[in-house]
């Protein structure tokens, strides 16, 4: 009698090497191979779109910016209008990130980045990218979010850095303000996106570095709860010394 015991399905680790290329692999959805400059997804069988989707945007793509070097920010960024310069707006899932870059954009703002932005120094500027062409918004309270794309001619593949702000749940006088660079690398290093991803790739010294440099080129601030958050940056960003 022949008896036949059914082996335990392995999962993939979630992530390893493979030719140069990340494999970020999500059980029941998909694989992302992620390198610098290239994402190729391969859905699983019976994949939702919308995992997918948010899969792609919410780990493929910051490991693709780690894998570019730099620094990568859990923010979104908009150039405001009058202005060469973009602003970072950083902090986690639900502080409003992506509502007040559209708000801002709704004012003239152009798009940088949602979500997800590279931080990298380029030809003596610390510059700003990410994926511009628009935000992921819910339309009412509750709903799944959805694209937003930016208005033609509302968006920049790349723009220096001004500033960075992490919005804040707790309540002050409702303008920013500024914090001094120790206490903005410990805010840089909670707003990393994806920090397993540099400490996977071995750049953990080199990302550390670079927040602490980063932390003393521009200045860093918290803006804390307030219907005139939009207002309070662009009051900040018209202030600030080139």
């Amino acid at each position: 009698m022949l008896s036949v015991r059914p082996q335990p399905v392995v999962e993939p680790p979630l992530y390893r090497f493979d030719g140069g290329s990340l494999l970020f692999s999500a059980p029941a959805t998909a694989q992302f191979r992620c390198r610098s400059d290239e994402i190729t997804i391969t859905p699983y069988a019976g994949a939702e779109v919308d995992q997918v989707t948010g899969l792609l945007l919410a780990t493929a793509l910051p490991a693709s910016l780690w894998m570019a070097g730099g620094f990568v920010l859990h923010a979104s960024a908009v150039r405001l209008p009058g202005d060469d310069r973009a602003i970072a707006i950083a902090g986690p899932s639900g502080a409003g990130k992506s509502t007040l870059a559209a708000a801002l954009v709704g004012r003239g703002a152009a798009l940088v980045a949602d979500d997800t932005v590279r931080i990298a120094y380029v030809d003596g500027t610390l510059r700003a990218s990410g994926l511009p062409g628009g935000w992921f918004a819910a339309p009412t309270r509750g709903a799944a979010r959805r694209f937003c794309p930016a208005p033609d001619g509302r968006s920049l593949r790349n723009c220096s850095l001004g500033a960075v702000v992490v919005l804040s749940c707790e309540a002050h006088d409702g303008v920013p303000v500024r914090v001094d660079p120790i206490a903005a690398v410990e805010l840089l290093l909670a707003n990393r996106h994806r920090p397993r991803i540099p400490a996977f790739l071995g750049r953990r010294p080199d990302s550390l570095r670079f927040c602490g440099f980063l932390a003393q080129s521009v200045p860093l601030y918290i803006l804390p709860p307030t219907k005139l958050r939009a207002t309070a940056l662009e009051a900040l960003m018209n202030e600030l010394p080139y």
